[in-house]
């Protein structure tokens, strides 16, 4: 094969895989509704055609959606890289498989998320979206797993539920949702993001009262910045007029509050600001407070009663301070 026509091979092969790239973070949910078969296989053979390719050979063990026959074969680029699946893969190893069918061949379909392991656990959710019998019963299966002990399965879940059109959780489906999101922002996880969102689409008095708290007392400042943007997607009178019965006093819980009413439309924030200015408080805090309520619109003068005056000059300093690349917020 001359190199003008391992040129054309490999592009024939990539031109598949190119269009939607945003297939690279399918759901399973989403890859259970656009994969043309879902098939259970283990890998009998390996070759590279060319140096560009790696062709795997693979046998059918349960085909959980489409038709494929006793053997098929799947072709990808060769080597490491990303959104390949393939090249991780040896005689024997066996996968569930996402697939999508271009004319007779069948192609690997979203990238390396469609190649799972082949566990009991993966294989039963997998099914199960698969016999969901609507949209709002798949809202419930994962709603039902975003705290699976298989970390694969709890994070797929809140990611899909995300993002999903019937959004709706019922007490007990919140309960779990609220301890779901207090682990993962005690451990750190990435799915604290996916989780912060199905509280901010929900967006009521419940919701709100469920973040408030772990967002207060999160003790890593990139959980709480996921749950404070989240927060701030929520009703902004609601969030306003809970967070001072959840502040309680410590340092950190009132300046987050802070931070957080900072973020916040002056409308709703003000209120809240002035109840938590009154409170005894640590200095930082006050200024914190005194910045936003001033640059609300709310007199310098009308403070000078709840703060030492020092904390209320540097405010005032803060405030008229001519922005510099140090001091430049980049959330804002």
């Amino acid at each position: 094969m001359n190199h003008l026509t391992r040129k054309a091979s490999l592009l024939a092969l990539l031109l598949p895989t190119i269009a939607p790239a945003q297939d690279q973070a399918s759901t399973l949910a989403r890859l259970c509704q656009t994969a043309d078969v879902i098939v259970r296989a283990t890998v009998t053979g390996a070759v590279q055609p060319t140096a560009e390719l790696l062709q795997l050979t693979l046998q059918p063990n349960q085909v959980l959606k489409g038709q494929v026959g006793n053997s098929f074969s799947l072709l990808e680029p060769a080597g490491r890289c990303c959104g390949r699946a393939l090249f991780s893969l040896a005689v024997g190893d066996t996968r569930i498989l996402f697939l999508k069918r271009v004319g007779a061949t069948l192609h690997t379909h979203g990238g390396s998320r469609g190649v799972l392991p082949a566990t009991a656990e993966l294989g039963t959710h997998v099914q199960a979206l698969l016999a969901s019998p609507s949209s709002n019963a798949t809202a419930h299966l994962l709603a039902s797993n975003i705290s699976h002990q298989e970390p694969r399965i709890a994070d797929d879940a809140a990611l899909a539920l995300a993002v999903h059109p019937n959004l709706s959780m019922n007490l007990a489906e919140r309960a779990v949702l609220a301890t779901a999101m207090a682990q993962s922002v005690q451990h750190g996880l990435t799915r604290t993001a996916a989780l912060a969102d199905i509280a901010a689409r929900l967006g009521d008095a419940n919701m709100v009262d469920t973040i408030v708290p772990v967002y207060l007392q999160a003790t890593k400042s990139d959980q709480a910045l996921l749950l404070q943007k989240a927060l701030t997607r929520c009703p902004a009178q609601l969030v306003a007029d809970r967070l001072p019965v959840h502040v309680g006093s410590t340092r950190r819980a009132n300046l987050r509050a802070a931070q957080l009413l900072a973020e916040m439309p002056s409308y709703a924030a003000q209120g809240a600001m002035t109840t938590l200015l009154q409170r005894p408080n640590h200095p930082l805090v006050q200024m914190h407070l005194c910045e936003g309520l001033i640059g609300a619109g709310v007199s310098a003068a009308s403070l000078s009663p709840m703060v030492p005056a020092p904390v209320l000059q540097l405010a005032i300093e803060r405030l008229k301070r001519r922005p510099t690349f140090r001091n430049i917020n980049p959330r804002r």
